[in-house]
């Protein structure tokens, strides 16, 4: 069995699809009962129930969904507002002042590929603040978001580190969604 109609299954599962995550629990239950031919029932019964609770994991609705696609929509507008100026709306490193910089803005379309397919979450999330050195992402260009962000908060509000956090997490989960393959 390929790994591209898991990987689709996957991907429509996780926009709610009903009848292409229903394919995806059956392609479990056929591919365990294919695998599992000549194990004791008991371990069967366990790694059939294992593989049921993992297919509804991927298909039941969650309040997080709509909490994730609330994220995105809002790092893009952050975004846009802060990031777009140099590496342009599409995030491809060709916004209006990317002429005038010395450092050409890096396509943040393409930081999953630049990293073997998966997305560098923890050091994206660590450029962007810029308040601590990322080796790995090379020399520094962009303004330090954390400490700008910290000051909008207003440094005497007792909530500013957490709304600065969750700023740039909404704008980490927005780069995360826009990657090319």
């Amino acid at each position: 069995m390929g790994r591209e109609p898991v990987r689709l299954l996957l991907q429509s599962s996780r926009r709610n699809d009903p009848f292409l995550a229903r394919g995806l629990a059956n392609l479990l239950l056929s591919f365990f009962m294919k695998i599992q031919t000549q194990t004791m029932w008991w371990a069967k019964r366990e790694s059939l129930v294992g593989m049921i609770a993992a297919a509804l994991f991927w298909v039941t609705p969650s309040p997080g969904l709509a909490q994730d696609a609330a994220s995105i929509v809002a790092g893009r507008r952050e975004f846009l507002q802060y990031c777009a100026v140099c590496h342009g709306t599409n995030g491809k490193g060709k916004g209006p002042m990317a002429a005038q910089l010395g450092i050409q803005p890096a396509d943040l379309t393409q930081l999953s590929k630049k990293n073997g397919g998966e997305f560098p979450f923890s050091s994206t999330y660590q450029f962007i603040d810029g308040r601590e050195e990322v080796k790995e992402k090379g020399p520094r260009a962009m303004p330090i978001w954390g400490a700008e962000f910290h000051k909008e908060a207003g440094s005497d509000n007792p909530e500013a580190e957490t709304r600065v956090r969750e700023r740039i997490l909404r704008l980490v989960y927005y780069l995360q969604s826009i990657q090319k393959d």
